[in-house]
């Protein structure tokens, strides 16, 4: 189990109508820093109920968190920041832990679930100008953990060639994933699951998905 995290097993689905907020993805024990990162994270989701994310002020962000401007800004640079560190918390509790207490696929069908179960949310989100950063940082993310994830099980050294293809495979899926969540979500999380275990790198499906490959 990854130390520190709660919830330790996702359920393979999410209501349609969900709670607002990520109290999912919540640490055990969370500092007072990040208690008031995930009150800003959900004011933000809160104020995206009826506004588009571009319109969405720091200021207004802030009034419906009941901080000041300034308290935002000792967390996060800006809106597209606060964004992305939510990404960063999802692959946090899905991704790192694989071969943890997780299996490639309960990942990543946590992943899809969650996003799936704020669907507006992440429609909305990748709709934005900010998407491009996003997609960006979400790649670095992911790779990171996949790259932790085959050393940490096999004891893997990535070459550079064998980088280059997950890093590729990181691309694809993520770039995948945010048009998925932009076009509504219409396709059936399994199946995306499906395209994605497809797409992983030979010595990556041998780690991850073993004898099932």
């Amino acid at each position: 189990m990854v130390s520190g995290v709660s919830n330790p097993t996702f359920p393979g689905e999410y209501p349609i109508t969900p709670q607002l907020g990520f109290s999912l993805l919540v640490r055990e024990k969370p500092s007072a820093g990040e208690r008031t990162k995930f009150k800003i994270a959900r004011a933000l989701e809160e104020l995206m109920l009826s506004e588009s994310f571009a319109s969405i002020s720091v200021i207004a962000i802030s009034e419906v968190a009941g901080i000041s401007r300034q308290t935002f800004y000792n967390h996060f640079i800006d809106k597209s920041d606060l964004v992305g560190w939510i990404s960063d918390q999802l692959d946090f509790c899905t991704t790192s832990r694989i071969g943890i207490d997780m299996t490639w696929e309960e990942a990543v069908r946590a992943k899809l679930s969650f996003m799936k179960s704020k669907e507006p949310f992440y429609c909305e989100i990748y709709k934005a100008e900010a998407a491009d950063q996003l997609i960006e940082r979400a790649v670095d993310t992911v790779f990171r953990y996949y790259e932790q994830n085959l050393s940490r099980i096999a004891g893997i050294v990535l070459s550079e060639e064998a980088r280059l293809e997950l890093r590729q495979f990181c691309y694809g899926s993520t770039g995948i994933v945010s048009e998925w969540a932009r076009t509504g979500m219409a396709t059936p999380v399994e199946l995306v699951l499906r395209a994605e275990r497809t797409a992983l790198p030979p010595f990556a499906k041998a780690v991850f998905l073993g004898a099932h490959s």
